[in-house]
């Protein structure tokens, strides 16, 4: 499989910054520097639930056949190609799909 350049479906990791940015934003207190924003990343990051991580491990063969499967939805092959209007049309399509996807997270 080709595998989707910044595709935040194939990259787990993406979900983890999401998550930890949303702790970040919870806080009463926000970082007035990096080496703040670091510091609580880290104290984020070891009160991060094991089994969120864990259900993105095991969320990974999803993710890749839903990838597959809206690829071969919405090729339009020789349009798509030459990222022409279509292609455009299709991945945002195939994006809305994949995000929707993401709502039943992980």
């Amino acid at each position: 499989m080709d595998w989707p350049a910044y595709s935040p479906d194939l990259n787990p990791i993406e979900h983890v910054w999401d998550a930890l940015g949303r702790r970040i934003a919870a806080r009463l207190h926000h970082p007035e520097n990096t080496q703040q924003l670091k510091q609580m990343l880290i104290e984020e990051w070891v009160l991060l639930p094991q089994e969120m991580l864990h259900q993105l491990v095991l969320s990974m063969r999803r993710r890749c056949k839903a990838t597959i499967a809206c690829k071969r939805l919405l090729r339009v092959p020789e349009d798509a190609e030459r990222g022409g209007q279509n292609s455009r049309l299709h991945q945002s399509t195939c994006h809305r799909q994949q995000h929707n996807d993401r709502l039943q997270y992980p």
